[in-house]
């Protein structure tokens, strides 16, 4: 009997080994394949390694700190469970008596019967196709990549059940459940709920409809959300809502405005949608009956259930809020908060800052919200008594005591009841003061030696030149590009210095570099590894906003009228056609249009063009005609101007 025994151990040993050689065979072309280029693999490495996500501990309600991972779910339950239901109950007439304060505009007939038609199974693959894979699935356990699998099998049992559920106005109980994962946020307290973002899981099939039905919302939403949001909208970038507020802090110090600039604390903004109020808005926005149907069908049997530590809750019931991780939920939330901007750009009571063809009153990403408005007691009280009227009818409440108060040419006295601090204000990602000379310090410097300690501590990694190329491109290229997207501000020189030296330290692990940084950056097929040109796209981000100019007929957008403005009598198209004698112009010292007109000219001596004299060269206010005019006692401008002549080509 030991002998079989023996034997037995022997066999499973030599199984077990096999196994382990194949997983250390599979692990080496893993690395073989995989290190050296972007993906996943490399990304895995690259990586800070985190902390476990088991939640240790966590505070009651009553401030008791609970360690039992039983408690500890029952606790995030309870939380959630509140915060999904509604705190107030808006009767239909005082969200109608809201609503019918303000003008929105409304979908035409033939746009809203396009919203209306039927899902159709073209839409459902298309939504489908555009699922990325590798994602943790739904309740059910079913993940995307099963679906497109099996889709010509799946997809008439898929539509039948679409039809059925269209008809009988409800969801199977299975398929409308969700697990809440939760993922701890940046700089938060771990003992807290309320430090935690609840991602949740929808299974796929339900997400396949939400993902139709938001393809269909996005394509009205640019026509239906003012410009002045830009969060989830296809065609507006968040880098203009920066753009806009530093143009109104140079344009408050030309005209020696008195402003203040509030950064709103939003309370868990995507998880206090009153539902009454956002069906409301929809019927408002002129949205046919069928597209809010579905809308009440896939939320008013919504449940979910909290995981955490390996233990999952019993599931409650969702009653207010979009849910993080459905693809409606940000289009509808631009939708349901779009009526509180509007109702603030109406009210004549609170005064914002005018410029060229607009008041400048608000500005939205999303959730994370800016009001621009003179300096006085009125206007505080004005928007803040708005505010909180507009949160007893749809639930979206600001943090007052949270939110601050960035005061341009002036001091902030708050005589209000509501808390409200002053000082430098983070916006989108960006740390902005009244003083826009500090933003250098304030983000490029900080930046800078966050990048140090990154490339420092990938420095031993076993990845060859190749893969640390590809490290550059994954994870330092997309930070400090979005600094560049976002400000305008050119770092001292000594800045891109640091950030060569601190990649060729990186590239060569401290050794003497054997190939130039400059040739590392030529494209492959001129002997380079196309490492990032960071002056490059610096300049590249500088020139973006001239495009924007040349559109000289796109005034609706909110930052191109602030410039606009800054430009007093010259055209904001004519500027990349005048030469260098506009430095002396009163718009020179824009932060923003300064830096691009700069950025244009190094681009045309970078290219050797010349554009100066050309057919586009303006006559009008121009300063280098002026200056050749200047103490003939000639006024060509006027001539000029009632001959129609505005520029060299109509000459």
């Amino acid at each position: 009997m030991e002998n079989k025994i023996r034997k037995t151990k022997l066999e499973l040993n030599e199984i077990i080994d096999k196994k382990t050689k194949f997983l250390v065979q599979r692990l080496r072309l893993q690395n073989y394949e995989h290190s050296n280029k972007s993906g996943q693999f490399l990304a895995n490495q690259l990586k800070i390694n985190k902390e476990k996500t088991t939640i240790c501990a966590v505070q009651d309600s009553s401030g008791n700190t609970i360690y039992d991972p039983k408690q500890i779910n029952n606790i995030f339950r309870d939380f959630y469970k509140k915060l999904y239901s509604p705190q107030i109950n808006p009767s239909k007439k005082e969200i109608d008596q809201f609503l019918d304060n303000i003008t929105l505009p409304k979908l035409l007939d033939t746009q809203a019967m396009a919203l209306d038609s039927p899902l159709t199974p073209g839409e459902l693959q298309e939504a489908l196709i555009s699922m990325p894979n590798n994602k943790a699935p739904g309740p059910d356990g079913f993940p995307a990549e099963f679906y497109k699998e099996f889709w010509t099998i799946l997809a008439p049992v898929f539509y039948r059940t679409l039809l059925e559920i269209k008809e009988k106005g409800r969801l199977p109980s299975n398929m409308n459940s969700a697990n809440i994962n939760l993922l701890l946020k940046l700089g938060k307290d771990p003992v807290y709920p309320s430090s935690y973002r609840p991602i949740s899981l929808i299974n796929v099939d339900l997400k396949i409809i939400c993902k139709a039905l938001s393809k269909r919302l996005e394509k009205i939403t640019p026509l239906l959300i003012h410009p002045d949001q830009t969060g989830f909208i296809k065609g507006r970038h968040s880098s203009t809502n920066t753009r806009r507020l530093l143009n109104l802090i140079d344009y408050s110090y030309s005209k020696n405005l008195e402003t203040t600039i509030f950064s709103l604390d939003a309370e868990k903004a995507f998880d206090r949608v009153n539902w009454k109020f956002l069906f409301a808005t929809l019927h408002k926005f002129g949205v046919g009956s069928s597209f809010i149907n579905w809308l009440k069908i896939l939320y008013n049997s919504a449940t979910a259930c909290v995981k955490t530590n390996d233990q999952t809750s019993p599931s409650f019931c969702l009653l207010r809020g979009t849910r993080q991780g459905c693809p409606l939920s940000p289009s509808l939330f631009a939708i349901f908060i779009e009526p509180l901007a509007a109702a603030i750009r109406q009210n004549s009571v609170i005064k914002g800052i005018k410029c060229k063809n607009m008041e400048h009153k608000i500005s939205l990403y999303a959730d994370d919200v800016l009001l621009f408005l003179q300096n006085s007691q009125t206007n505080i009280s004005g928007v803040t008594e708005l505010i909180n009227s507009s949160a007893r009818i749809s639930d979206y409440s600001i943090n007052w005591s949270k939110s601050t108060v960035l005061p341009i040419n002036c001091s902030f006295h708050n005589s209000s009841p509501t808390p409200l601090q002053s000082g430098n204000i983070k916006y989108l990602g960006i740390n902005v003061s009244p003083k826009l000379a500090d933003l250098t310090k304030l983000n490029h410097i900080p930046l800078l030696k966050k990048v140090e300690g990154d490339l420092a501590r990938w420095k031993c990694l076993p990845i060859s030149l190749m893969g640390r190329v590809a490290a550059i491109k994954m994870v330092v290229l997309p930070k400090i590009n979005y600094l560049f997207s976002m400000i305008p501000t050119k770092p001292p020189q000594d800045w891109f210095r640091s950030l060569d030296s601190y990649m060729s330290k990186f590239l060569w692990k401290n050794k003497p570099p054997r190939i130039s940084l400059k040739t590392l950056q030529k494209t492959k097929d001129k002997g380079g590894l196309e490492l990032p040109n960071f002056q490059l796209y610096f300049l590249a981000n500088r020139l973006q906003f001239i495009s924007g100019w040349l559109k000289h007929t796109l005034l609706d957008e909110p930052w191109l009228d602030v410039e606009q403005a800054l430009c007093n009598n010259l055209e904001i198209s004519d500027l990349p056609f005048i030469s260098s004698n506009i430095q002396r112009h009163e718009c020179f010292k824009s932060v923003n249009i300064s830096s691009s007109l700069t950025a244009w000219w190094e681009f045309l001596k970078l290219t050797e063009s010349s554009l100066i004299p050309c057919k586009r060269t303006p006559i009008w206010n121009n300063p280098d005609i002026l200056q050749n005019c200047h103490g003939s006692g000639q006024q060509p401008c006027d001539v000029w101007k009632e001959d129609s002549n505005a520029a060299l080509i109509q000459m």
